[in-house]
């Protein structure tokens, strides 16, 4: 946390957004998992800056905790301090809200996410090519 402190102040927004990504995956003979996809985009350019897929191993839980961490990962590797992050879900800010004040760094909730409806919208689209 203290390395993205040190970073310039960008006046750069950052989409974020989690969601069931409806792809199997998983060992041949076992029961398939339907891991969540998280999305992180900017906003004023739509550049995808993150995309992973994480796996629900037990509860929820399990899967929201992973979100402070992966944002943090995420801006210090692309040496990005964003002005805001704007989130699609109510939950979500439950999750990163001490997170975010103990990193100085606006959070907000849209339902409008245009950068990460377009990402995803290719994503998903070139998901289904490969079936």
């Amino acid at each position: 946390m203290d390395q993205f402190r040190f970073l310039p102040q960008s006046d750069g927004t950052v989409e974020l957004d989690v969601f069931p990504s409806f792809l199997r995956v998983g060992e041949r003979g076992r029961r398939p998992r339907m891991p969540y996809m998280l999305l992180m985009c900017a906003a004023e350019t739509g550049m995808i800056l993150d995309c992973e897929l994480l796996t629900v191993e037990g509860d929820i839980e399990t899967l929201w905790v992973q979100l402070p961490p992966r944002l943090l990962s995420s801006c210090l590797r692309h040496r990005l301090r964003p002005a805001a992050v704007v989130v699609r879900l109510t939950w979500i800010p439950m999750i990163l809200d001490g997170f975010c004040k103990a990193l100085d760094l606006p959070l907000e909730v849209s339902t409008h996410l245009p950068a990460i409806a377009q990402a995803r919208e290719e994503i998903l689209r070139r998901f289904a090519e490969l079936r």
